[in-house]
């Protein structure tokens, strides 16, 4: 069963399109953008919730550029995110497609 964790964005520097990754499985992900940021990451087969979120904290600080912080995803196993901008979410997925984060931007 998919777990699920909600918090609320602490800033705009969150990532606003999906990264074109690979799962070792060789389903690719590209998202919403018709155009690949970066070449195709592999993905851990199992999540890693926590070093996941130190990942993310980590970019929010600006600490990480985009393409680092996609690699640190990938090896966290966070195959794609998402963003709704109907109800201003971004949710991160594992290859599972279970929720691991569900964030609020504004």
């Amino acid at each position: 069963m998919c777990g699920r964790l909600r918090r609320s964005a602490s800033n705009g520097t969150i990532p606003t399109w999906s990264t074109a990754i690979r799962s070792t499985s060789g389903r690719t992900a590209t998202g919403s953008s018709p155009h690949r940021v970066h070449e195709v990451l592999p993905v851990a087969e199992t999540g890693q919730r926590e070093t996941f979120l130190q990942h993310l904290r980590r970019h929010e600080q600006r600490q990480t550029t985009y393409l680092e912080m996609s690699r640190g995803l990938a090896q966290c196993g966070i195959e794609k995110w998402t963003v709704d901008t109907g109800r201003m979410t971004m949710t991160f997925y594992d290859k599972a497609g279970c929720e691991m984060l569900v964030e609020q931007i504004s």
